[in-house]
């Protein structure tokens, strides 16, 4: 068990065993259960350590298997496009050589907004459901 841990169950293990309606009894609770929010800030703390230690480590793993990519596949970030969708903010990499394509689609992962399509999709059509009976208005 944890120090925090420890410590919330002297905390608690007092208030079972105390009558905390005197000044005394009240103030020696008072005092484990900051002890027990001190410790909890301590771990929290070596927590937000590790994890801000961790995710340079990450980063760096991440960035040597980009340049492992880059020389597997044979390409390098200047031939990737960085697209941004104005719907929803979402970031995009795209390869910028997709962006040529004449039936080239690009829609938004998060909200389906079409960021980029190629000239052979041509101009959106609306389709007019018609009026009363499926008849055209």
């Amino acid at each position: 068990m944890s120090e925090a841990g420890q410590r919330i169950a002297y905390a608690k293990g007092m208030l079972q065993g105390r009558q905390v309606g005197d000044q005394e009894g009240l103030q020696a609770v008072l005092t484990s259960v900051l002890e027990a929010l001190e410790a909890l800030h301590t771990e929290v703390d070596g927590v937000r350590r590790e994890l801000e230690e961790l995710s340079g480590y990450l980063q760096a793993v991440d960035d040597d298997l980009f340049e492992v990519e880059a020389d597997l596949y044979g390409y390098d970030e200047a031939e990737m496009a960085e697209l941004e969708c104005p719907h929803c903010q979402t970031p995009l990499v795209v390869e910028a050589e997709f962006l040529d394509d004449d039936a080239a689609e690009v829609t938004c992962p998060e909200c389906g907004y079409v960021l980029h399509r190629g000239p052979a999709y041509g101009e959106p059509v609306t389709l007019s459901t018609g009026g009363e009976n499926g008849q055209p208005s």
